[in-house]
């Protein structure tokens, strides 16, 4: 029963708040608002009561009664106790609560209205763009159903540091994403965090030692990829819509330049860690888009040691490998043969889901594959451009790690925090078990795969999460609009690990499916509704998409006659294409058609819809003599197999009809002796007729 109003508050929720779809983005909700369902005999007024005894500072009260015959209720409070995320899960274990949840703002599922997502942004969604290959890319809008990114489940602003050059701080597409330590003062000459660092308002420059960042293209594109700002109507969107992006200088010169860089970030999140989040940074993945090429690890001990430094606070470190056809488990390379389970080493792969011809590879060492070739993004000047290497790639992969933070539930937030080293592991084992499986990186890669954020996010929410939400319903088909007899093949996209499927087809065969991606056949003309319920062990979601498949009829089969040695279609007009023993006629395409040697001729007409039909053959004697042919049809009275024997090899069209003049067999000769099953027939009277070289037969038998 508790399964059922779980569903039933889904569906109303939906029905309340779908105002507010233009304005926010998904996963936001009402702050200081917690929606309950209370159990009978327990009311509204006793609730608030019981959370005001409890001695929190502040104050809750009811706000609305949203559902008299449900026992829904809206309670508000004064936004001093925290997140309301975070409340939610301690009212949800009160004695007279049903259930509990953030009242989530409800939008319409699209992609992002950014400016040039669409025709430029082919890593995010491949529709072909340029050539490309459909779906070779990293499934974002697909990820983005579930989160943009930005907070956790307890509230904690998700951070990730790129060290690169410099950065375009103040780029329209960035500003808003740019993390500012707002414990600092900036150009006062003070440490005011006391965190160890002068003016580091903006991050932090290893190369100066310094908080003065200054402008880098290919820092200020990396920045892009990993979280330029979503659906601001503007320039591109990045992995995340909403992530704050710390800006580390210190990614060229010398190691201890680096080794400078990674301890600002370490700094900031251990404070963070240390002070319960009231200072430093939640920082969980790092971007390196640099390297050296050939480079051994036990020459860099230090540098290497760092991401181990690093794992051991919660963050994770993508790093670029080498922009060469280099293997780099023999030839070596740094820092993506650095011995750390946290170090995740990353290749390019172009459009079309292949390799980079310049990009390294190995099996033991690299990584994963994601997209690097031709990556439009933010670059200096408030611009945007196309670049390619392995340092687009690994931005990607970064931005993905703080995607899938965004997704994870409360418990394993929590359990993160505890143990951030042993939680940051186990996210690397679901970023690298959750890729698209590709035939280019089968041998180039440990986990054979390029990077795919919603099979990323699929495997996040596997987690031992208690009071899990129930799987939210989506699917897809592989085409939309077709002809009568065209097969359609369902992909189920629901999140949450739905364990049961139940798909309903009006006008399909067959009509209705348990299986998670059914085939269904379209036989008729019109406009058909699709639907899937999913269910698990915590409740269940329904999708409806109403005439979300267009049949169209195919046209009526052409007949051809022969006028005076021309072959005429009985559909006129363009749109017929003739053949010649199965073999298109090069520019046969009208109506009429003069055949200048014999054989079997078809023709094949295609309609407006794109819709075909193709007619019977028609044996012509062009240019061959005319064969004198005796057949014989036996045996007759017939039960399974009919024999036509012609004592010699002859080329015929076979066509057996019933009473009616249907043909309910067609078939063809091509040797000597030809058998026909015909044991699917009913009992009765046929007609067999045999056309060759113009000539035709026609004999009576009799099916028992």
């Amino acid at each position: 029963m508790k399964r059922i109003i779980h569903a039933f508050i889904f569906v109303f929720t939906v029905g309340i708040m779908g105002l507010h779809a233009q304005t926010h983005n998904p996963g936001d909700y009402v702050p200081n608002e917690v929606m309950v369902m209370l159990k009978p005999g327990y009311s509204a007024d006793a609730l608030v009561k019981e959370l005001n005894s409890q001695g929190l500072v502040g104050q809750f009260w009811v706000k609305e009664e949203v559902s008299k015959r449900y026992r829904v209720f809206l309670i508000a409070h004064d936004g001093i106790l925290g997140e309301s995320k975070k409340l939610v899960y301690d009212i949800n274990n009160m004695d007279g609560v049903a259930l509990a949840q953030c009242n989530y703002y409800v939008q319409s599922r699209v992609t992002p209205n950014d400016a040039n997502f669409a025709t430029q942004q082919w890593s995010m969604n491949n529709t072909g763009q340029a050539g490309g290959t459909v779906d070779a890319d990293v499934d974002a809008p697909e990820a983005w159903n579930t989160t943009t990114g930005g907070v956790t489940a307890d509230g904690d602003t998700i951070v990730v540091a790129v060290v690169d050059g410099g950065f375009q701080l103040n780029h329209p597409d960035l500003t808003a994403n740019i993390f500012r330590n707002y414990n600092e003062i900036p150009a006062n000459g003070i440490d005011d965090d006391g965190n160890g660092y002068v003016d580091d308002r903006n991050g932090w420059n290893a190369y100066n030692n310094n908080g003065t960042i200054s402008g880098d293209a290919h820092g200020t594109h990396c920045a892009g990829i990993v979280g330029a700002r979503g659906n601001n109507s503007a320039g591109v969107a990045g992995v995340n819509w909403n992530v704050k992006i710390m800006t580390v200088a210190g990614s060229s010169g010398t190691q201890s330049t680096v080794v400078n860089a990674y301890t600002y970030i370490a700094t900031m999140r251990e404070i963070y860690n240390t002070t319960n989040g009231a200072q430093g940074a939640f920082v969980v993945a790092t971007s390196n888009s640099f390297g050296v090429d050939f480079g051994q690890a036990a020459s860099f001990p230090i540098w290497c040691a760092f991401y181990d430094s690093l794992g051991v606070l919660g963050i994770l470190s993508a790093g670029a490998g080498p922009n060469a056809n280099t293997n780099i488990d023999t030839q070596g390379d740094i820092p993506t043969t650095c011995p750390s389970s946290y170090m995740i080493a990353v290749t390019n792969t172009t459009r079309n889901d292949a390799k980079n011809n310049s990009a390294g590879f190995g099996p033991i060492n690299m990584d994963i594959g994601a997209p690097g070739t031709d990556i439009y993004s933010t670059v200096t000047g408030s611009s945007y451009q196309a670049m390619t290497g392995t340092s687009m790639a690994t931005p990607h992969v970064a931005g993905a790690i703080g995607l899938y933070y965004a997704a994870a539930c409360l418990e394993f937030i929590e359990d993160y925090k505890a143990n951030p080293g042993a939680l940051a592991l186990q996210m690397r084992t679901y970023l690298l078990t959750g890729v698209d499986s590709i035939s280019a990186l089968a041998t180039n890669t440990s986990s054979r795969g390029r990077l795919n954020l919603n099979k990323g996010i699929m495997r996040v929410q596997t987690y031992n999460c208690a009071g899990a939400p129930p799987p939210t319903a989506a699917f897809s088909a592989n085409d939309q609009t077709v002809c009568a007899g065209t097969v359609v093949n369902y992909t189920d996209n629901s999140t949450n690990t739905p364990t049961a499927w139940n798909w309903s087809f009006p006008g399909g065969t067959p009509s209705s499916s348990t299986s998670q991606n059914p085939t269904i056949t379209y036989n008729s003309a019109g406009t058909y509704n699709a639907q899937l319920i999913v269910s698990n062990a915590d409740g269940s979601d329904t999708i409806l998409l109403t005439n979300y498949i267009v049949v169209s009829a195919n046209p009526t089969i052409p007949v051809i006659t022969d006028n005076s040695g021309t072959l005429q279609s009985s559909q006129t007009g363009a749109g017929n294409q003739w053949l010649h023993n199965g073999n298109p006629v090069g520019g046969a395409t009208n109506d009429t058609y003069t055949p200048t040697q014999g054989g079997v001729y078809t023709v094949v007409y295609t309609d407006v819809n794109g819709c075909s039909a193709t007619s019977a053959g028609f044996v012509t004697s062009v240019g061959i003599e005319d064969p004198v042919v005796s057949f014989s049809i036996y045996p007759n009275p017939v039960s399974e197999k009919l024999i036509i024997d012609a004592g010699a090899v002859i080329k015929a069209n076979i066509q057996i009809m019933d009473l009616s003049g249907r043909v309910v067999v067609n078939a063809r000769m091509n040797q000597s002796m030809q058998q026909i099953d015909v044991s699917g027939l009913a009992n009765g009277i046929y007609m067999v007729k045999l056309e060759y070289y113009g000539k035709s037969i026609t004999q009576k038998i009799i099916k028992r």
